[in-house]
């Protein structure tokens, strides 16, 4: 069984039922595993862009949080020797765990700032069915968006509680993927955030909190130590 990420041909390309448009993209690390109690072999593979100027927007956003979540979910799966059919539900709530936190950027289109040169631009593009456009715009003025729901702390703190719930009191197989995804998702958005900017501000817009250089990084390495555990504790 080999399981592609991404290859070196230019097209469209189907895994498990979800396509991804992407081009100039170059092999860089590929893993084999041989799976328990099976003679199939499942090869990983890992890859980068040739020259990170040709991945813009969508490209460069959809796999950005589709690969570290890949990675990120196999790391659990092989820890926890969840190597088999059987734990497929995993990844795929990790896929849609890594597109809902996006939903955020509508909500802010078309309920929050409606009336903003960017929602109108994006709200066009769409009804025009100009879905790729659409994206890429969001993608590129994400750092605009300063009074986001799902991308503030305060939502990011409530949903790890939540996440730990479903974890610990839930057998589901997807819940978990989703949540941890989701929560992931979040993550490499704030880290982006703050390597770009140097601050976290805009996250805590609706908490009354300043906090300083040496606090954020410690949010951060919080934030993280807590993702880990519930990927790979509980």
């Amino acid at each position: 069984m080999e399981l592609v990420v991404f290859s070196t041909n230019i097209g469209r390309v189907v895994e498990n039922g979800f396509s991804i448009l992407r081009d100039n993209i170059d092999l860089v690390i590929k893993c084999t595993f041989v799976l328990p109690c099976s003679s199939k072999t499942l090869v990983i593979r890992v890859v980068k862009c040739k020259n990170e100027n040709q991945l813009r927007g969508m490209k460069k956003d959809l796999i950005t949080h589709f690969i570290y979540m890949l990675a990120f979910l196999i790391l659990v799966a092989l820890y926890k020797q969840w190597i088999s059919i059987e734990y497929l539900p995993l990844l795929f709530g990790g896929i849609i765990g890594t597109f809902l936190p996006d939903v955020d950027h509508l909500i802010y289109v078309y309920f929050l700032r409606p009336n903003e040169s960017m929602s109108k631009q994006v709200s066009s593009l769409v009804e025009n069915k100009n879905f790729v456009k659409s994206w890429d715009m969001l993608a590129n003025t994400r750092a605009e968006r300063k009074n986001l729901i799902i991308h503030s702390a305060h939502f990011q703190l409530i949903f790890l509680v939540f996440a730990f719930l479903v974890i610990t009191s839930s057998g589901s197989l997807l819940g978990r993927g989703l949540v941890l995804a989701f929560s992931l998702h979040l993550l490499i958005d704030q880290i982006i955030d703050y390597m770009e900017t140097k601050n976290l501000d805009h996250w805590f817009t609706k908490i009354p909190m300043i906090l300083s250089a040496e606090q954020k990084r410690w949010y951060l390495v919080g934030n993280i130590i807590v993702l880990l555990l519930l990927g790979f504790l509980f």
